[in-house]
């Protein structure tokens, strides 16, 4: 498990070892995880001073309301 700092002062452990990235509900708590193919970070082999073996993607936001019914029932 790596450990993940969603927000100041919070620190949770992420079981899901497979590349994905992650979507904060900031409305309920809740941690999505989100396909590695849903997102693409472009430019990081333009950093040539640095090489690049992995990055992390945390997206903040909140669920429709919609899907969240469809994901509660």
């Amino acid at each position: 498990m790596r450990p993940r700092v969603l927000r100041e002062g919070t620190v949770v452990f992420d079981p899901n070892l497979k590349q994905h990235h992650g979507l904060f509900d900031e409305e309920t708590g809740r941690i999505y995880d989100v396909p590695w193919n849903a997102s693409r970070v472009s430019g990081a082999g333009s950093l040539e001073e640095f090489e690049v073996r992995e990055y992390h993607v945390v997206m903040k936001g909140r669920v429709r309301k919609t899907e969240r019914k469809t994901r509660l029932a």
